[in-house]
């Protein structure tokens, strides 16, 4: 007998054909032992039945059961996650909040304390130009007092100078008046006496003053 590199392969596919006619064959012998068993016993057909379903209900129960605790442990570890990353945000917040306040309130404390600064400045600038205004209307109305009084002074002595001057001059006048009104009374009525004579009352009869 010759042996030809086919035959391996002849072999392996003769045992492999074999092999799958058995297994099909013994599929059609368990087939058509269920098939009798289904058309000679009903009820326990049913009865298999039923517990295929019982027992797939159950698988499905299970499944369930645990895709719930599934669902349930990824809610919690989600609310987790959420509690923490809110929690987290909201304390960065207030730190942020506390920061910016405490910023804020030392921005305002310096704003006051330069403000308080600038207004006492101008409060010492406006006091110093005060006092100096004062001083300059002091001065001024000194100096205008003082011209006043200065030109009420002249105005006085230039008034007194003209009324003396008057005054003399109607005096003058009167005297000149009096002494041409009394000439002709006096000569008339103090006559001259001799200058030798030597009574008393000629010695003692004496004439006005104006005659």
């Amino acid at each position: 007998m010759v042996y030809t590199p086919l035959m391996p392969e002849l072999s392996l596919a003769l045992i492999v054909s074999a092999a799958t006619l058995l297994a099909v064959i013994v599929l059609i012998f368990i087939v058509s032992s269920m098939a009798r068993r289904q058309v000679s016993h009903p009820e326990s057909l049913a009865r298999v039945l039923q517990e295929k379903h019982l027992a797939m209900l159950k698988d499905l129960n299970s499944g369930l059961n645990a895709l719930g605790d599934r669902l349930s442990a990824s809610q919690a570890e989600l609310s987790e996650r959420l509690r923490s990353t809110v929690s987290q945000e909201l304390i960065q917040t207030r730190t942020a909040l506390a920061t910016l306040q405490l910023k804020q309130a030392e921005e305002l404390s310096a704003n006051r304390e330069t403000l308080t600064q600038r207004l006492a400045q101008m409060n010492t600038e406006l006091q110093g130009k005060h006092d100096q205004l004062r001083t300059e209307v002091l001065t001024r109305i000194l100096q205008t007092l003082a011209e006043q009084n200065r030109a009420e002074q002249e105005m006085i002595q230039t008034t007194m100078r003209n009324a003396t001057a008057q005054l003399a001059a109607s005096m003058e006048l009167l005297s000149k008046t009096t002494d041409t009104h009394l000439e002709p009374w006096c000569a008339t009525s103090f006559p001259k006496s001799p200058t030798n004579s030597s009574t008393p009352s000629n010695r003692t009869a004496r004439a006005p003053t104006a005659c």
